[in-house]
């Protein structure tokens, strides 16, 4: 078990009408327990380099990104989610080496490439580069809507 258990018996009780609802009001109503677990279990993942830097890549909004403006943005959300206390791993690593960790994942998965000064995020990667992101997403305060902004349906979707 990770975290302490959250007991639905008290929800239960406090929802004596639950199943006279309306669907579409039952549904929410149970749509906010999800999200009040789904928020706890957020608060448990650390964050680790590779999803704070698609993190820092989706916020931006571009498939051309420069090493300067990456790295910035790297150092402003890991900045937030410190301040937000959330559970950063190896939070003393400046944004540059940050980066760096997550770029030998990232280049090895396809990515992101490297482009002179900056990355080129590449067609195949975008999917990887949200999902990352959006692992966090919900930790990233005043940021969390610029990397929802970015996620979009795959144009073609993969068959396993």
């Amino acid at each position: 078990m990770i975290g302490a258990p959250e007991p639905l018996a008290g929800w239960y009780s406090s929802q004596p009408d639950l199943y006279q609802l309306p669907r579409h009001e039952r549904l929410a109503r149970v749509q906010a327990l999800s999200d009040r677990i789904m928020d706890r279990i957020g608060q448990l993942v650390p964050v680790t380099p590779v999803p704070l830097v698609c993190a820092a890549v989706q916020s931006l909004g571009g498939d051309v990104l420069t090493r300067p403006s990456l790295v910035a943005r790297i150092g402003d959300l890991r900045d937030v989610l410190v301040e937000l206390n959330a559970r950063v791993v190896r939070a003393d690593r400046d944004a540059e080496e940050t980066l760096d960790v997550a770029l030998r994942m990232l280049r090895m998965r396809h990515v992101l490439a490297e482009d002179g000064d900056g990355f080129v995020l590449l067609p195949r990667g975008r999917e990887l580069v949200s999902y990352y992101a959006n692992s966090i997403a919900h930790l990233l305060g005043p940021y969390e809507a610029a990397v929802r902004a970015r996620d979009a349906l795959p144009a073609e979707r993969l068959i396993w």
